[in-house]
């Protein structure tokens, strides 16, 4: 964006200019739609939310926040960092509750509307409870490869670990099965255990202290691409030939989250906690 390439004064000046209290600065445009979600839940208006196109720049951003050189609000996603022994809560710079804004979008009451409406279903035509032994069912299997994920990330190793889209572990392309043996033989046709296992209690030990499980890291768009699998999966076994594609899911999955962001969502304590540190 070219506001941000002006000085740390004039971009001082940008609130003044949108006639907001503070800029809200975010990664990416889909960061802007839930961070406005957030802010309106909890009433808070006097912010304008915006992107910069990339989490390189909006590090930048955070450096000159901590060195007091900006006066504006960061959100950022949390990914692995409260796991790094560098981690340091930062004034004025806000974090998703897990690893990044999909973990808090995927839950089951947001995709079993999302199962509803393109379906065009009735609602005691969706088990809600099948959808969440499904949720649990698919965090079980990949909490090792999370931690190993986790390891990788802060170690930079450089090794693809569980990336950002879950088909190669399915049982085919469009099932949201997981192969358990795809699992396992990936672990070892890439050596995970010998690069990873031997940090991995370690790692543990940091996810149980920071008050989250392994589930909590599991990339964003990998949580996102299996409930996409597992809601064209339900749609198409009751009975309907609609689906869903990925953009269509995620400007579903916000409309949905409005009306489903309340206490008993439980990231919503996170996030009341982090609007009230900023008002």
């Amino acid at each position: 964006m070219d506001e941000l390439e002006y000085s740390n004064d004039a971009m001082n000046v940008v609130a003044l200019f949108h006639e907001v209290e503070k800029m809200f600065y975010v990664e990416g445009t889909d960061d802007v739609v839930f961070w406005e979600q957030i802010l309106e839940t909890f009433e808070c208006t006097s912010f304008k939310v915006q992107s910069v196109d990339g989490v390189e720049e909006l590090k930048k951003l955070i450096i000159q926040i901590k060195n007091s050189e900006l006066d504006s609000i960061i959100a950022r996603d949390l990914d692995f960092s409260v796991l790094e022994n560098t981690y340091e809560t930062i004034p004025n710079v806000l974090t998703t509750y897990s690893h990044s804004i999909e973990n808090t979008l995927v839950c089951e009451n947001v995709i079993t509307k999302v199962i509803r409406s393109h379906g065009r279903f009735k609602s005691r035509d969706i088990n809600k409870e099948a959808c969440r032994s499904w949720l649990e069912g698919f965090s079980l299997i990949f909490d090792n490869l999370v931690l190993y994920d986790a390891i990788n990330d802060i170690d930079k190793k450089g090794v693809s670990v569980l990336g950002s889209n879950c088909s190669r572990f399915m049982t085919s392309k469009h099932s949201s099965t997981v192969s358990e043996e795809k699992v396992e033989q990936y672990v070892l046709d890439n050596n995970l255990e010998e690069l990873f296992e031997s940090r991995k209690d370690e790692i543990l030990g940091r996810i149980e202290s920071s008050g989250k499980t392994p589930y909590d890291f599991m990339r964003g768009h990998f949580l996102f691409s299996a409930s996409l699998k597992y809601i064209n999966q339900q749609i198409k076994l009751l009975g309907s030939s609609k689906t869903v594609s990925e953009n269509s899911y995620f400007s579903s999955a916000t409309l949905a989250f409005e009306s489903v962001f309340k206490p008993t969502h439980p990231h919503y304590e996170h996030y009341q906690n982090q609007i009230q540190s900023i008002t």
